[in-house]
């Protein structure tokens, strides 16, 4: 059977959870690993709602990146959904 696999060079976007359960105002957790050193930024809702109402372009790009991974996951998923029914 066909092996499909997710690209390593890809980001894992974990972080996109903690974006989306802003958008949809959900409380999220999870435990992540980073494997290089990294600077972290947290952005609580209350700030996810100014940015929305003060800097319209900069929400529009985040929610942009959102819709583009989210595209990308589904699309994946369609393929092992396809390789699965075989």
């Amino acid at each position: 059977m066909p092996r499909l696999t997710q690209s390593r060079s890809r980001p894992q976007n974990s972080h996109l959870r903690a974006v989306w359960g802003l958008i949809t105002r959900q409380v999220r957790s999870a435990t992540i690993q980073a494997e290089l050193d990294s600077v972290l930024y947290a952005l609580s809702f209350e700030a996810y709602e100014r940015l929305k109402s003060e800097n319209r372009p900069l929400h529009q790009a985040l929610l942009s990146y959102v819709v583009t991974v989210m595209a990308e996951r589904l699309g994946f998923a369609s393929k092992v959904i396809g390789v699965l029914r075989r």
